[in-house]
This record gives C-alpha cells, structure tokens and sequence, in this order.
C-alpha cells in the first residue's frame, strides 16, 4: 500500500487497525480507485508527498487522495470541446419584443419615459 510510505505505518495501522478494516476499506473505494491506472494513482501520491513537505495532508484519508486524483486528472475549461450556444429561434425573438413593448407601454403609463 502507497499510503503507508507516505503517511507511515503507525497511522495507517491506526485507521486500519485489522486486516476485516482493512479489507473493507478496499471494498468501499474499490470503484472510485479502479478509474484510475496506477501511473495517475503514482502521479497523485507524489503531489501528496509534495504538499506534505509544505504542511498539507498531514493525516492519511483516501477521501483526500481520491479528491486529488479527480482534481489532477479533470478536464479544463480550456480543455473543453467548444458547444456553440443555440441561437434564438424567431418566436424567442418576437416573444422578447412582445414583452419589451409591453413593459414600455406600462412604464410610459405610469409617466416614465
């Protein structure tokens, strides 16, 4: 286990005091760990080991590590495939002049311009 290299066997023995813990805790994230090669798993230990060395991370939690492999490996804004907006269709546009006449109507009647 990577953890107990980073974090160190006594806390990890802490959270995982049996092997059945231990076995559970393996069956519990098995799912979320498994979308992951062990390159990206690797690739986010070391970012861990990184933000430990500045005072982060200081607890094992593989909530935590879990949340910096999605946060690595998301796809950017920038990143994205662009999707044209939709253009207002005629009745929108009619709608949308319908409306503006109307409150310009009521805003006249009430001696606003």
């Amino acid at each position: 286990m990577r953890m107990n290299g980073v974090f160190g066997k006594s806390k990890m023995l802490s959270l995982y005091d049996t092997p059945i813990a231990r076995q559970q805790a393996r069956r519990q994230y098995a799912k979320q760990i498994g979308k992951y090669d062990r390159e990206q798993i690797d690739q986010a230990m070391e970012f861990i080991v990184k933000e430990r060395q500045m005072g982060r991370y200081s607890w094992p939690s593989v909530d935590e590590v879990l949340g910096v492999l999605s946060d690595l490996f998301k796809k950017k804004a920038l990143h994205k495939d662009h999707v044209p907006q939709q253009k207002l269709i005629g009745v929108d546009k009619q709608r949308s002049f319908d409306a503006r006449d109307k409150m310009m109507a009521e805003m006249r009647e009430l001696g606003l311009r």
